[in-house]
């Protein structure tokens, strides 16, 4: 009966390791696994893009990226949070809105960009974004501003920033509308949630 025991004992106490063991290998795995890529792409809309001299800011669009998927040479991003800056006497800021949680119009929900590198996103690869909507709410006791915007084919002759991209945008406050532009030329820019 003795020899039973210990035999008993000496199995439960194998079992025991190799369940610790394998329990331990997701901590070492997941030391190993590489950092999320985040990325901040900007859309500066002004009220005459086309002159380059005068022109004004009146919204800057602040897209928060996280990689969520990617494929060979495409990253599926996933739109965190998106911020809309109002400006009527550029560079101060005179409303602010936040989007937590905005919806992006795409089969599982990511906004997919090729990228001839990977570790370094250009911001002309982040032209066209999909159709994004949502409610944004207003900082400092702001009403919520409804909006909507989608990146179109801008034609060549409009290209009138470093990085110029086309959107047709629609901002709402309280029902009312604040702006509408269909193919609007937009500057984008990268890492800057304020215009530079």
């Amino acid at each position: 009966m003795y020899p039973t025991k210990l035999m008993y004992h000496r199995t439960a106490l194998r079992l025991l390791l190799i369940a610790s063991l394998s329990g331990a290998a997701p901590f070492a795995s997941g030391a190993a696994t590489y950092a999320v890529r985040t990325e901040i792409v900007s859309y500066g809309i002004y009220d005459d893009p086309s002159d380059e001299q005068n022109r004004e800011l009146i919204y800057w669009i602040v897209l928060y990226l996280s990689e969520a998927d990617s494929d060979v040479d495409s990253i599926g991003w996933c739109v965190t949070k998106i911020k809309i800056i109002e400006f009527n006497d550029a560079p101060t800021a005179d409303r602010t809105w936040a989007d937590n949680s905005p919806t992006v119009a795409t089969g599982d929900g990511l906004w997919w960009v090729d990228h001839a590198d990977f570790d370094d996103p250009q911001p002309d690869e982040f032209l066209m974004p999909p159709f994004i909507d949502g409610t944004a709410e207003g900082v400092a006791q702001e009403s919520d501003l409804d909006y909507e915007f989608e990146g179109k084919v801008l034609p060549t002759e409009e290209d009138y920033f470093t990085a110029t991209a086309a959107l047709t945008l629609d901002f709402w406050l309280n029902q009312t509308p604040l702006i509408n532009r269909t193919a609007e030329p937009v500057e984008v820019e990268m890492n800057s949630e304020q215009p530079a």
